[in-house]
């Protein structure tokens, strides 16, 4: 990614935050500004993935708050294995352990 093309993203992603704190309320800000970063930088012309968010273990774990989803997300991000990957099975049987679901 070029210079240039990085300090336009930096400038859009400000922008963004800001836009995003003017109404958001506080206990939402911090998950949505994760996702917002997360976006950000992902360049797909040099990465390849798939992003997991809080919005992956929520659908798959509707049980639990958005605390226990991010918490679950580190200890993943934490743990992760490349040869095994993130799959919907590994962030429900992860909430299970973590969790006792």
């Amino acid at each position: 990614m070029s210079t240039s093309t990085r300090t336009a993203k930096k400038a859009e992603l400000e922008n963004k935050i800001r836009a995003l704190c003017n109404g958001t309320p506080d206990d939402e800000l911090p998950a949505a500004i994760v996702q917002l970063v997360i976006k950000s930088f992902y360049d797909p012309d040099y990465q390849v993935g798939y992003v997991f968010g809080l919005e992956d273990v929520q659908s798959n774990c509707p049980g639990l708050t958005e605390d226990q989803g991010l918490a679950l997300l580190t200890f993943i991000n934490e743990d992760f294995d490349a040869n095994a990957g993130i799959t919907n099975e590994i962030i429900q049987d992860t909430a299970d352990k973590l969790f006792g679901r």
